[in-house]
């Protein structure tokens, strides 16, 4: 997923300098807190009263003074006991960090502190949210919050109910069943701490976690639950408060870096030079702050390989993803063709488990946008068998072949998919695909009678399916490699779509170590005519190392030798001193080669 080892290495070596950084941070803000001066004059407070279901919300707002660019922002809701001296003089700290911290004013004495009885509760602190999120020197995509107790549970609501709670911290808190949080809403990055006296909530704890493990695997929108962390402390219920007498100053100040700690990781750290594989970027879109999501739309626009990559993968994950990111990627997919292919390339890795007006409406979308719809075609192919059974109905192939069907750019995309997956492709399509190309003995192909299909949809099909096969020739079995070399003999069209794609297959045999196994492509038929003449004509740009295979395929093969000289007397005018004194070896060692050389030299075709 990451890409090769060295980029590997690159965002560990990446993660454990952020990590350096973090810990000599958090070190050093642990000394200034020490400081009750310095603590106090680094922000400054104020009261502030929110619209909240028809009513002003009290709410206290910490601001740090010091600010070079938006800040990120914590909801920090207290328990039963209201805002205490510690809940203060912790707002004022992370307002040292660098946050601004947001206490409302809440009355939970006197609430229904069950999970239904904090609706209301929960409506105000959405008010709260919304407030900071539209506060112009805040990061509205940076806001966490945290929570004590019930307060904490308040918290995990909030964060069900709204996607724009970034990460969630809680104290005491008893977590509800795995259903309340799993909704399709949630987002936040989850933390839980406990003293060892919280029986109850520890209990929670586990089932919610256990029900978390079992669908661990499963796919789909929220699936999983994404815990940040979490732990139990020895001390007694209320450690972290200094005015209780359970109060326990080495706990306490464990868990307040714990929690600087989960929220800089979170909100502070800088994704805007993720891994080179851009893909990443897409999936972890949500996770951005404005301004790398304003930097990377910058670069989409100017990089169409860039938003392809970053395009796909977010809309592949189009369930991680927040309703502001996918109202500005779909947009800028109406405008941007690198991120309208990166869409198509998740509708048809994802096609399988749209519901059927969800697929006809991307049908549909897909009919009128040529270049998306080839992308679909191209990458639709694989998703089509599961454990060896079809994942889509009759109908749903007919209309995916009805997509290809609407011009030849889409029918040679069509065909370039099935090559390019060709071994993948059960039997009964394996053959039919071949059967359809070769135009024998085939009553229907994708519910269509093949007597109705255009010769020149016919054509692009038999070209694409040799640029898709091509760079997988060697992969197929011994049967369907006989197939294939059945078909290049019988077919001019496929032959030369299979030619014309040889390059493909020599990078990848170049890239895998696999040189003299490429060679059995020159065995075929013909084709190991026109391997001869296109590698004679690039035989200048052949790197030194390889040549020697050449050379020694020459020697082994008449036909190979005969028109690799044909394509070198092409360029003979054109080759370098050093590569005209190696056909001049040839031309002395080799007759095959000579023949082929002085006809090239002899033809009006290719006048010297």
């Amino acid at each position: 997923m990451f890409g090769n080892r060295e980029e590997v290495e690159r965002m560990m070596e990446k993660q454990r300098i952020q990590g350096r950084i973090l810990f000599e941070r958090i070190k050093d803000l642990e000394k200034k807190f020490k400081d009750e001066t310095l603590v106090e004059d680094a922000s400054e407070s104020a009261e502030v009263s929110i619209e909240a279901r028809n009513r002003k919300l009290p709410t206290m707002l910490t601001i740090p003074k010091e600010r070079k660019t938006l800040s990120a922002a914590i909801i920090i809701l207290h328990d039963v006991q209201g805002v205490t001296s510690h809940i203060r003089l912790l707002s004022k700290r992370l307002a040292l960090a660098g946050y601004v911290t947001a206490i409302p004013t809440i009355n939970l004495r006197e609430s229904d502190v069950s999970w239904q009885g904090l609706e209301p509760a929960s409506e105000d602190l959405e008010s709260v949210l919304n407030y900071l999120r539209n506060r112009p020197d805040i990061d509205r995509y940076l806001v966490g919050c945290l929570g004590f107790g019930v307060g904490g549970t308040l918290c995990l609501k909030l964060a069900a109910k709204s996607q724009y709670v970034r990460a969630c911290f809680t104290l005491h808190a008893d977590p509800p069943p795995m259903e309340k949080l799993q909704t399709k809403n949630m987002r936040a990055l989850l933390n839980f701490q406990h003293s060892s006296e919280d029986l109850v909530e520890l209990e929670h704890l586990k089932a919610l976690e256990d029900a978390r493990r079992r669908t661990f695997v499963t796919t789909g929108p929220n699936r999983n639950l994404n815990f940040g962390g979490g732990g139990v402390t020895d001390a007694r219920h209320n450690y972290f408060d200094f005015e209780s007498p359970n109060y326990d100053e080495k706990a306490a100040n464990i868990t307040q870096s714990n929690i600087l700690l989960f929220f800089d990781q979170e909100l502070l750290i800088d994704r805007s030079h993720l891994p080179e594989n851009y893909g990443q970027i897409g999936i972890y879109f949500s996770r951005l702050s404005s301004t790398e999501k304003q930097q990377y739309f910058k670069r989409m626009h100017d990089d169409r390989k860039l938003a392809e990559e970053v395009g796909g993968s977010f809309f592949v994950s189009l369930y991680k993803q927040l309703d502001e990111d996918i109202a500005a990627f779909e947009e800028l997919a109406k405008t941007n063709k690198g991120v309208a292919k990166g869409r198509a390339s998740a509708i048809a890795a994802n096609f399988s488990s749209y519901s059927p007006s969800e697929k006809q409406t991307f049908l549909t979308d897909l009919r009128e946008k040529e270049e998306s719809s080839g992308t679909f075609l191209e990458r639709v192919i694989p998703t089509v068998l599961e454990n060896g059974k079809n994942r889509f109905s009759n109908e749903e192939r007919k209309r995916i072949f009805d997509l290809a069907l609407s011009s030849s750019a889409n029918m040679r995309s069509f065909a370039f998919g099935r090559g390019n997956n060709f071994s993948t492709l059960s039997e009964a399509d394996r053959k039919n695909t071949l059967a359809f190309a070769s135009e024998t003995g085939l009553e229907s192909f994708e519910n269509h009678d093949p007597k109705e299909i255009p010769h020149n949809l016919k054509k692009e099909f038999r070209t694409g399916l040799a640029l898709g096969i091509t760079a997988h020739y060697l992969e197929l079995s011994p049967e369907d490699q006989a197939s294939v070399r059945r078909l290049f003999n019988e077919n001019t069209e496929f032959a030369e779509g299979l030619m014309s794609s040889f390059y493909l297959a020599y990078q990848k045999a170049r890239e895998e170590d696999m040189m003299k196994d490429f060679w059995k492509f020159a065995k075929i038929p013909k084709f190991g005519e026109m391997l001869g003449v296109s590698f004679g004509m690039g035989f200048g740009n052949v790197p030194h190392a390889e040549r020697a295979i050449f050379l020694d395929f020459a020697r082994q093969s008449r036909e190979f030798a005969r028109y690799f000289g044909f394509g070198a007397g092409i360029v003979s005018k054109r080759l370098s001193l050093g590569n005209q004194e190696v056909v001049k070896t040839l031309l002395e060692e080799n007759p095959e080669f000579k023949m082929g050389y002085e006809e090239a030299t002899r033809s009006a075709l290719y006048p010297q």
